[in-house]
């Protein structure tokens, strides 16, 4: 006995539901593949650069400072290290977001002028700890934008 034409149609029909869903697990799985292999390079760090950061989180005049100096890459013999500074940035909006009880001080203000020393002589401790490593013979800055806007000031483009 022949079987009715819509009997059929219901089975292809129900054969083409499982393509599709097996077709949508096929692509689920490739699409979760892919975000994991860019969470595995967004946040790899190499040993290099997270010893350096580990030296620097150690040191206890470092940790003491409110910006947390570190290493953000490696290229050849340099480091590449963040910092707040930048001739494009006014320092007034850098110091207030290091030190927010001189909001409102005058830029020549002796605790202000002590402020930035502080900085730099933090800044040169931080140089020194990683060029103390037998890889790095130079250290470049970097402006770090993303410390900044956590600060809430817009950086320079």
């Amino acid at each position: 006995m022949a079987k009715p034409a819509s009997c059929g149609s219901r089975l292809r029909h129900r054969a083409a539901a499982r393509n599709v869903y097996r077709g949508t697990k096929i692509y689920a799985l490739v699409l979760g593949l892919a975000v994991a292999a860019l969470l595995v390079l967004f946040l790899y760090q190499p040993a290099a650069v997270r010893e350096l950061n580990d030296r620097l989180a150690a040191d206890p005049i470092l940790a003491a400072y409110p910006y947390p100096f570190r290493v953000l890459r490696i290229e050849d013999h340099t480091a590449v290290m963040g910092t707040p500074r930048s001739a494009q940035l006014p320092v007034r909006d850098m110091i207030h977001a290091i030190d927010p009880g001189l909001a409102g001080v005058a830029t020549d203000d002796p605790a202000f002028q002590q402020a930035q020393q502080t900085l730099a002589e933090h800044q040169a401790r931080a140089s020194e700890l990683v060029r103390a490593h037998a890889s790095i013979q130079r250290i470049r800055w970097e402006l770090d934008v993303d410390w900044l806007r956590r600060q809430g000031i817009v950086p320079p483009p």
